[in-house]
Parts: C-alpha cells; structure tokens; sequence
C-alpha cells in the first residue's frame, strides 16, 4: 500500500476512535430523561461517521490500491471523510457552547455536511477515475509506439541485411523518427488512423520477410518501390495523426 495510503488509513482509524469516544462519552453523561431531538440527533450522525470511516478503512486494507485500481479515488475520499468526521465532532461542541440552533436549524447543518461529503467524494470519484483511465491509455499507447519502434527497427536491419536500396532504408529511418517522436496517448479519433499505421507497418514487415537478394533485379526493383510509396503513405498518416491530437487536445 502506497504511502498516501497508509496514511489516509491512520487518520481514518484515528476518527473512529474520537467519534466512539463521543458516543461513549455522550451516553455516560446524559441521563435517559435529557436526551432530547439534539442528543439522537448527534448521535445518529457521529455513528455515520463511524461507518463511514469503518468500511472505507475496511476497504483500504482489502483491496491491493496498487495494481490498477484508482488510487487517488481512495486517497481522496479517504481525507474528505477525515474531514466530514471533523465537521461532526465540530458542529455538536458549536452547539453545546452557546449557539442556539434550533433542532430544525441543527439537522439541516448536518443534511447540508452530509451533502458536501457526498458531492465532493463523487467529484473525486470521477476525476480520479478520469485519471486512472487517461494514465491506462498513455500505457497502452507507449507499448504500442515501441511495438511500432521495434518492427520498423527489425525492417532497417533486415533491409540492410538484403543490401536493399538505400533510399528505401533511408525513408523508413525517418519514419522511425517520426515513430519515436508520436504521442503515446491517443483518443477515439485517432483509432482509425491508427489501425491504419498498424496496416502499413505491417505490410511492409511482409515485404520485408519476402524479398530476396536472390530475386531478380526487376522483381526487387518493383517490391522496393510498392515498399517506397507505403512508407510515404505510412509518414503521412503519422504526420496526420499527430496533427489530429494536436487539434484535439
């Protein structure tokens, strides 16, 4: 478990104690006659809160934060309920030191508490999750750039091994130069050009593993040059794919 974590789970099981300690403290000082609307009313919330931080601490100790779960999600929901706890134990001592709420007024200060934890840790819930979704897709697309990295990489060398034209070697280094240079991150527009990247590369890997040194120099003439045009096809649509993200972003 992360450090942020660790944390997040000492400061839950810290509020778990103050509020019992409440409860407990609450009932062995206020006799059966005296409790009124506001003592229910307290202890109600102060038991939330204790279940709250109960099952939320729960939570953090059985599941691995990790491996692929929102992280900044836990960590964030986890300090807004530290806070929430703070506004219960805050609100009953505002109220004991002379405000005069009335019931009404003292419920709708907890609804209203109530509320804001549950907004907030939502709006946490989703850009967290947000977050954890964009950095998955950034993995993904940097696997996929050094997929593309690779194969062209293998290309260059067997192409060389081939003793194939210059030129044609020449061109697929500078769409390595391109490859290595793309922005991992992608987004739903660029998939289709992107499956289209995947397509070229491939068919020219193809090529490739078929041409011979032993062909004749006519044949070899004209695979190199299908292969020339597929890789000026393949930098444009690299070019137009980074010029695509830039648009989007």
């Amino acid at each position: 478990m992360k450090t942020k974590n660790r944390i997040s789970l000492v400061l839950l099981f810290v509020m778990v104690v103050v509020l019992t300690a409440l409860v407990s403290i609450s009932f062995l000082t206020t006799d059966t006659a005296s409790r009124t609307g506001y003592f229910w009313m307290t202890f109600a919330f102060l038991v939330l809160g204790i279940v709250l931080s109960g099952v939320f601490g729960f939570l953090q100790i059985r599941i691995h934060l990790d491996h692929g779960l929102p992280t900044p999600a836990f960590f964030s929901i986890g300090t807004l309920i530290v806070l929430y706890d703070l506004f219960l134990v805050i609100n009953p001592v505002v109220s004991w030191k002379g405000f005069e709420f009335s019931l009404i007024a003292y419920s709708v200060t907890h609804i209203v508490g109530l509320a804001m934890f549950l907004s907030l840790s939502g709006m946490a819930l989703m850009s967290a999750m947000s977050i954890t979704e964009r950095e998955g897709r950034e993995t993904k697309g940097r696997y996929t750039i050094r997929l593309w990295d690779d194969q062209i990489n293998r290309m260059i060398r067997q192409g060389k091994a081939n003793q194939l034209d210059e030129d044609l070697i020449e061109m697929l280094q500078k769409a390595l130069g391109k490859v290595r240079y793309t922005d991992p991150l992608g987004s739903d527009e660029s998939a289709d050009l992107e499956e289209d990247i995947v397509e070229d590369i491939q068919w020219l890997a193809r090529q490739i593993d078929e041409i011979s040194v032993d062909f004749e120099d006519e044949k070899k003439s004209s695979i190199v040059q299908e292969m020339k045009q597929r890789v000026q096809i393949l930098m444009r649509r690299l070019e137009d794919r980074e010029a695509l993200l830039a648009r989007i972003k």
